[in-house]
């Protein structure tokens, strides 16, 4: 029986940005939920704020130069991903020049909403979206959290309600009292209707609030999760109207264990697809996609790539003069950028193929290092 695949869409992740109830949430539930043996993916928008080089965030060069259109006009997506060490998974990153360079997350230096919020909001849902399917991963369960991630649930059920990668897919929000007062561009449903949504679903949104978003959210979810303790008092009417199954708050370092039982309620009967009780398995990550296709995460991976772009440390840390290089990398490494790192590697002089590796057996090139 495979895995049971949980994407997971939000505003804020830890330790990406700073600590919050959403940001807290969305770093715990996930990790949690991987170590019991589901199939995880992690998407999250790649504010200015983000310190890139700190983070060691990258850019996934396959996934990335789609073109999505905005308002009528292009703007190319660019994925990237960095790992969260200490949780053992990794989290992609929705970019854009035009909407996220800014050093800004949701407000300004003066604290007032960023104008362009409302298109921000669709490239990232849409940008999660597309990039699901060039991964050609299927969820069966999306889970949204924040009300950035709010037009989600609206795009898997109406513009991509056709496609086999979601047809099969349940929609799971958690709402916040984490919002903004005011509104968003008074345009979002003339954009999101440019999409080709029919209009009459969009009335909710004729006055972009944030309680309205999360209304929106919440009427195109197949479950709501309670995210905070207290809700906004429009938002809690919405939520206890409900006719869905829901879940009520619960702090997120308990939720994990909790969560897990309530996807299996959602997925209707299909049942726990690895036993609590199964050890968890950690495949190493595809060497043709380096960033692992599980979602999985190898310290020695992103330590090997890191050394191979041509520092010095590269060659310290190899156990003698020789040191591994992996078909693939080899293809990257001559002359070549690496699409992980971006810098440039020059090749050594002196090479000698077929041999064992000392280190690490078949499999591998030795590689002599000889001058640079």
């Amino acid at each position: 029986m495979s895995k049971t695949r949980i994407l997971y869409v939000s505003q804020a992740i830890q330790p990406f940005l700073p600590e919050s109830p959403i940001s807290k949430a969305s770093r715990v539930i996930p990790q949690g939920i991987h170590e019991r043996g589901r199939e995880i993916r992690v998407f999250m928008p790649r504010f200015g704020v983000i310190n890139e080089r700190r983070h060691q965030l990258h850019e996934v060069i396959r996934l990335s130069g789609m073109n999505l259109n905005i308002n009528d006009t292009d703007h190319p997506l660019i994925i990237k991903v960095a790992s969260i060490p200490t949780a053992r998974m990794q989290v992609y990153f929705i970019d854009n020049e035009h909407f996220f360079k800014k050093k800004v997350t949701w407000f300004d230096a003066k604290e007032k909403l960023v104008p362009d919020n409302d298109e921000r909001a669709i490239f990232f849902a849409r940008g999660v979206l597309e990039t699901v399917r060039k991964l050609s991963w299927a969820p069966d369960i999306i889970h949204c959290h924040g009300w950035m991630s709010s037009l989600v649930p609206l795009y898997v059920k109406e513009m991509f309600s056709g496609d086999a990668h979601f047809e099969n897919t349940k929609v799971v929000t958690s709402v916040y009292d984490e919002g903004f007062g005011g509104t968003l561009n008074g345009s979002l449903h003339e954009k999101i209707a440019f999409d080709g949504i029919d209009s009459a679903r969009l009335s909710e949104i004729q006055l972009p609030t944030f309680d309205a978003l999360n209304k929106l959210a919440m009427e195109h979810s197949d479950a709501v999760v309670a995210g905070s303790e207290v809700l906004t008092e429009e938002t809690q009417a919405a939520f206890s109207s409900l006719d869905i199954p829901t879940m009520s708050y619960m702090d997120a370092d308990m939720s994990a264990a909790e969560m897990a039982t309530f996807y299996d309620s959602i997925l209707e009967g299909k049942g726990m697809a690895v036993e609590e009780s199964a050890p968890i398995r950690t495949p190493y990550p595809s060497w043709t996609d380096p960033n692992g296709e599980d979602g999985s995460w190898r310290p020695s991976h992103t330590r090997f790539l890191n050394d191979l772009a041509g520092s010095k440390t590269h060659h310290e840390h190899s156990p003698n003069r020789y040191h591994t290089v992996h078909p693939f990398i080899r293809r990257h490494a001559l002359g070549r950028r690496m699409p992980q790192t971006g810098q440039q590697h020059r090749p050594c002089a002196s090479t000698r193929r077929g041999a064992p590796c000392p280190a690490h057996g078949y499999g591998f090139f030795q590689h002599r290092h000889g001058s640079r």
